[in-house]
């Protein structure tokens, strides 16, 4: 930046140093530390064109994207174009044209199109003026049809996210017309469209074979022409663990076996080069899924085979993780931990969760990795240490949120049980256990912490 800026010293240079030498980024602490400075004659003008200055010499080095690639070159047809080496422009173009088809990028075909029409003139034959408006218009066509599509699923993902969606206003966009038959979709990107509003559909009606279904005939569209997957590489991602998702719902083990294979090859695949992070995305993806796997199935001693691989991982990625899914990672290691009363193992993946003081994301899992912490100290009988958690999960949690009922037992019962000794659940202890599995305000406990498997009921 400071090569681009020359040796000029140019004033909206001496701004920019101005700013990255400064502890406070306002106009007062500039007026009183550079009261001479050029920069402060017209300093709103001097910051606009500082601005726009670092966004274009960011845009210069930074990594394009197949589209944006293009456009550069499009760009330099038209310098060919304004120095009329028409021969030039003309063989230039049909390069970025054909590019454009491969990769059924219609705002590029366009361009050309109308670029073409420039180097065309005036005496082009009647056969030449047909063909260049026929692709012109099937271009237009293939934007309307995507259009469409993109309306449709994305109408069927704002209706899904929201709470007060109507069975009427659900169908209205979930049987609309052009979902009706995949011949409507003119071109690959809408047909991938068609799948995935069939998917989102499909999950928010509670049908999770139609949703597995039909994200996997996405993932197959994209697999049968890869060049696509170079355009949406985060959408094949995407639509990939949802489909992995919908196979541990519906009971699937072959298909999510062979899923997570898929998962796991993807660091190799050429299309995913540009995809920051991918192999500790990889990595997350697919122990959150062999993990869940576990805990659905309740074959919990299986997951001690897979969980040294797991802390490895953790220590290896660090903070290409973020936090909240370091954080939902290390709990879930640490629960099944404590499901097969692997204790001091437990003590160690539920560490950090005890410890981190910021309570902005993960919440729930927060809540119930420090009390899975204290359950295992007790487990230990660290009592005193028990005595002062108990203390501590009572203050917070109070600030937090409404306690359940369940969770106030819990506590009890873990003091009930340093004060007097363990003694075995009571018929009317048991019932209540029981009851509160089954109650909607309480059953969500049971969801974080299996309170039968723990207590041996």
């Amino acid at each position: 930046m400071r090569l681009q800026a020359g040796d000029s010293n140019p004033v909206y240079w001496q701004l920019f140093e101005a700013v990255a030498g400064s502890a406070e980024n306002n106009e007062s602490s500039f007026q009183e530390h550079f009261p001479d400075a050029p920069f402060l004659k017209n300093l709103p003008v001097t910051k606009r064109y500082l601005e726009h200055w670092i966004l274009n010499q960011l845009d210069r080095y930074r990594k394009k994207n197949i589209e944006e690639s293009c456009l550069d070159e499009l760009n330099r047809v038209r310098v060919w174009i304004d120095r009329r080496f028409w021969k030039k422009a003309g063989k230039e173009l049909k390069k970025v044209y054909q590019r454009a088809i491969d990769y059924e990028l219609f705002d590029i075909q366009l361009h050309c199109c109308r670029l073409e029409k420039q180097l065309m003139g005036q005496g082009s034959s009647p056969e030449v003026i047909e063909a260049l408006f026929q692709r012109e218009q099937r271009c237009l066509n293939n934007l309307t049809n995507l259009n469409q599509y993109w309306l449709v699923q994305n109408r069927l993902y704002e209706i899904q996210r929201r709470q007060d969606r109507t069975d009427t206003e659900l169908a209205r966009w979930g049987e609309h017309a052009l979902l009706k038959n995949i011949s409507a979709a003119s071109n690959l990107q809408s047909r991938i469209f068609f799948h995935q509003a069939k998917a989102i559909y499909a999950f928010t009606k509670g049908d999770g074979i139609q949703a597995m279904q039909s994200n996997q005939a996405t993932l197959q569209l994209l697999d049968e022409n890869p060049k696509l997957i170079r355009l949406y590489p985060e959408r094949y991602l995407s639509t990939l663990n949802n489909f992995l998702v919908d196979c541990l719902e519906a009971g699937k083990p072959e298909l999510l076996e062979k899923g997570l294979l898929q998962l796991r090859e993807l660091p190799a695949r050429k299309e995913f080069n540009d995809v920051s992070d991918l192999d500790a995305r990889v990595f997350r993806q697919s122990y959150l899924l062999d993990i869940n796997r576990v805990l659905r199935d309740k074959k919990y001693e299986a997951g001690l085979g897979f969980l040294p691989e797991l802390e490895a991982g953790l220590s290896r990625y660090g903070d290409r993780i973020a936090r909240h899914h370091r954080l939902t990672l290390s709990y879930l290691a640490g629960y099944i931990y404590f499901l097969n009363r692997e204790w001091v193992s437990a003590l160690r993946l539920l560490q950090p969760l005890a410890r981190d003081e910021k309570e902005d994301v993960v919440l729930e899992i927060l809540r119930y990795g420090r009390l899975l912490f204290l359950l295992v100290h007790f487990e230990l009988k660290h009592e005193e240490l028990v005595e002062s958690l108990l203390a501590s999960f009572r203050r917070t949690g109070k600030k937090a949120h409404k306690r359940m009922e369940v969770e106030n037992w819990v506590l009890r019962y873990v003091r009930k049980s340093i004060t007097h000794g363990r003694e075995p659940l009571s018929v009317a202890e048991k019932e209540d256990l029981l009851k509160w599995k089954v109650h909607p305000e309480e059953n969500r406990f049971f969801q974080y912490i299996d309170l039968e498997h723990w207590l041996k009921i």
